[in-house]
């Protein structure tokens, strides 16, 4: 009996490694979170996501915000901008909730040019990170990110970024700061709230179209209206952002820092004596402390008194920066960091640092008193819903009622979906393949070097992927369904496939597994003849194809293309036919004259494409065109009466 417990507590003592975690919590489903970061161009997503993946030790803490270890193509790290969506899997131990905690992460592009990859990626995850440039406030690119989330059913968090520039660059007062922040966030959820009205207005236009005309009474109609209006307000009480709620999260992705208003609730107040409840309501909004009675108040008591998130969180961050950057004032740390409590190396604290780069010390000090991973992972834990809820959610998305309503394999996995069954016996296994991915095949984990070197291809195209139910097992057979597959007008794009290696994603690495476990995002390989852009993958013949999202209106730029030496023509041709599989948003076709032409989302993406066929893809010399942007015009169907004037 002795040895029996002696054996168990060893094993409960075993060390495992990152990648024999990753095997034992992709199987617990209601601990996965899928989530994207979405945002304009340089508003900081890589930043935040190097901070987040530092939790792992994957890159170093210090580090973080300067590596972009998730732009791993040179042309991304040579231009600073992400401009291929890329997934990674981290672990994460709440020790709130005593529990771990997997999370896979897809870093997407910011730029126009790549919205494509926005729209790939909605498709793998449950819930995403808003991140707005507090400076630069709402762009075209985070409307749009908002706008194609909002309809893939995608639940959001705000990250707010750059608070540092408020006092830095701009120069803002404390005071200035919150309404600067204040006004953000109204903005934000003035764009949600018109979100909420446009889909109201949508129902209610269908439901009109669906009820007769002859049965309905006023009495109905009113109560109709309650519950819509209550409907309305419901989803305004999930959906709006507010720090009070903690969905809101103040970052500096390049300073290392995070805070959310959870962050100081307990601190404040045990400080004041007051529920935990209260002091979480007074910390965001115009509430106000009057020194003399102790209480909170929503008048100011007198002109000087400043909103409680200013007095209690704004001025001591500005006073943090003030003492490190300006006044260097090495004494003042020191006593800073004791009043903290914080655990500072002398290796990173000492005033040599301090004199030859201030912000080293700033980044330290702020890194150990306001950890982003620790801050970021919490709220997706607690706010972003896990694969169960999250397929549940977008199941009517994936196969739409009026298209699929009397499809058997459809009404099967919609009723497992609603009673929670993801997994296990009777549930049909659905996955889609949301693009096909370039990977170096010295990064993928299982592949000998005798085949990396006796193969001409460095590079091998991996299926980017996610499972919404059942599981994919090493070794067994799936259909691999085409995005034309229709078997009711006999269109037939349908292929049987025997998975031997599959994987999960470490940013620009692959890590072999032997199950993929229901949720997960995973990776197959041996697809890249019979994928084009996008598949489906199910166990059941009869399982449709997933309709993938159309790209055509993003075509802008086209270049017909050549080689420089015509005997070099089949190798380009090979090429070009990877570029249009593996690449959603490139469109490739040839002219009745005989050019090959290739056609882009704009002069970014044409410029990557380039390089890629140059690099991995062709290798071959090869001239374009000057591009040709299209242009688009047309008419409304609005009448107009021109009148004739008599002229005297």
């Amino acid at each position: 009996m002795e040895d029996k417990n002696e054996n168990q507590k060893n094993q409960s003592e075993k060390e495992y490694n990152h990648h024999e975690l990753v095997q034992i919590f992709q199987k617990n489903t209601s601990n996965i979170r899928n989530i994207c970061v979405l945002a304009h161009v340089d508003h900081g997503k890589t930043s935040l996501v190097d901070s987040l993946i530092s939790y792992n030790n994957i890159i170093s803490p210090k580090m973080a915000g300067n590596v972009r270890y998730m732009d791993s193509r040179e042309d991304e790290q040579e231009r600073h901008i992400t401009m291929k969506a890329s997934s990674i899997t981290v672990i994460y131990r709440s020790e709130k909730l005593n529990s771990n905690y997997l999370l896979n992460i897809i870093d997407v592009p910011g730029h126009v040019d790549f919205s494509y990859e926005i729209f790939s990626s909605l498709k793998m995850v449950d819930g995403a990170i808003i991140m707005i440039d507090v400076i630069e406030g709402i762009c075209s690119q985070t409307e749009s990110a908002i706008r194609e989330a909002w309809d893939e059913k995608i639940k959001f968090i705000l990250v707010l970024n750059k608070i540092d520039k408020l006092f830095r660059i701009v120069e803002k007062t404390p005071e200035e700061a919150y309404e600067h922040l204040k006004n953000l966030l109204e903005k934000v959820n003035a764009m949600m709230s018109s979100l909420i009205l446009r889909d109201s207005e949508i129902n209610n236009l269908l439901n009109l179209e669906r009820k007769e005309s002859n049965i309905s009474n006023t009495s109905n109609n009113e109560k109709n209206k309650e519950k819509k209006e209550e409907s309305i307000e419901e989803k305004e009480n999930n959906f709006y952002f507010s720090p009070n709620k903690g969905n809101v999260i103040f970052t500096s992705a390049t300073d290392n820092w995070a805070f959310t208003i959870d962050t100081f609730v307990d601190i404040f107040a045990k400080k004041y004596g007051t529920k935990k409840e209260v002091m979480k309501k007074v910390l965001w909004g115009d509430y106000y402390l009057d020194k003399k009675t102790k209480k909170f108040c929503e008048k100011q008591p007198n002109e000087d008194s400043s909103p409680i998130f200013v007095d209690f969180i704004m001025k001591n961050i500005y006073k943090v920066y003030q003492v490190v950057t300006v006044d260097q004032d090495f004494p003042k740390i020191q006593k800073m960091v004791k009043s903290l409590n914080l655990n500072i190396s002398e290796k990173d604290l000492n005033e040599n640092i301090l004199t030859r780069n201030p912000n080293l010390v700033l980044r330290s000090i702020m890194r150990e008193w306001l950890p982003i991973p620790q801050t970021v992972y919490d709220v997706i834990i607690k706010e972003l819903p896990d694969p169960i809820i999250g397929i549940q959610n977008k199941i009517d998305l994936l196969f739409p009622n009026i298209k699929y309503s009397k499809n058997d394999f459809v009404k099967t996995i919609k009723k497992c979906i609603k009673e929670k069954r993801i997994n296990g016996e009777g549930v049909p296994t659905l996955a889609y393949i949301s693009k096909m991915v370039p990977i170096p095949k010295k990064n993928i984990q299982g592949i000998n070097f005798e085949e990396i070197n006796n193969n001409k291809d460095e590079t091998k195209f991996m299926a980017f992927a996610r499972l919404y139910t059942g599981e994919i097992k090493e070794g067994d057979e799936y259909y691999v369904i085409g995005p034309k597959h229709d078997i009711k007008n006999n269109k037939i794009d349908i292929k049987k496939y025997k998975f031997n290696n599959i994987y999960y994603f470490m940013g620009q690495f692959l890590n072999q597994i032997n199950i993929v476990p229901v949720g997960n995002i995973f990776s197959v390989s041996d697809l890249e003849k019979d994928v084009f852009k996008t598949s489906t993958i199910s166990n059941d013949f009869n399982c449709p194809s997933i309709i993938p999202y159309n790209l055509d209106k993003n075509s802008n730029i086209k270049v017909s293309i050549t080689a420089e030496n015509i005997k070099e023509m089949p190798i380009l041709l090979e090429g070009l036919e990877k570029l249009n599989r593996s690449d959603p948003a490139v469109n490739y076709y040839t002219q009745s004259n005989g050019e090959h032409i290739i056609v882009t989302s704009g002069e970014v993406h044409l410029e990557r494409c380039i390089r890629d066929l140059e690099d991995s893809l062709a290798k071959v010399k090869f001239k374009i065109s000057a591009p040709i942007v299209n242009f688009k015009e047309g008419l409304n169907n609005t009448n107009y009466t021109f009148k004739k004037k008599n002229i005297k």
